[in-house]
């Protein structure tokens, strides 16, 4: 084969982001300078920043269900959640609550099943997105 000649190679000899198709990236990036992208990502409740790239802007996300009821509320910092998190069923009733280090659930977490008694399965102290075990002194 001729060199440059291989399927991931770009014109020009270059290879291609692993995992990631060409037509995809310019097809997100082409959407986020025209600002259609951000639009849609600010109804759904993410504060993308167009000009970072398309990350979540720093600061608290309030997502809502289509009809205006609270869906989530999480803080963000670079990028990933960081801190305090509260999720609702579209009732109004408290789903989850807990915090996120790094954009991964630690510490305390409690769920909760649609009718608000506790889920205490799912319940626990968490670290770096994985449940250590139950709730202690809830």
């Amino acid at each position: 084969m001729a060199a440059g000649g291989g399927k991931n190679r770009r014109p020009g000899g270059r290879s291609a982001p692993a995992g990631r198709p060409r037509h995809v990236v310019k097809l997100v990036s082409t959407l986020l300078a025209l600002g259609l992208l951000t639009g849609l990502a600010h109804r759904a409740g993410l504060p993308l920043d167009p000009f970072g790239g398309g990350r979540m802007a720093n600061g608290e996300r309030v997502s809502t269900y289509e009809g205006g009821a609270e869906r989530e509320r999480a803080s963000w910092e670079d990028g990933v959640r960081e801190g305090p998190c509260r999720r609702w069923y579209p009732d109004g009733t408290l789903k989850a609550e807990g915090r996120y280090e790094a954009g991964r659930k630690s510490g305390p977490w409690r769920f909760y099943a649609a009718d608000g008694t506790l889920d205490a399965e799912r319940s626990g102290t968490y670290e770096a997105d994985r449940r250590l075990g139950p709730l202690t002194g809830a």
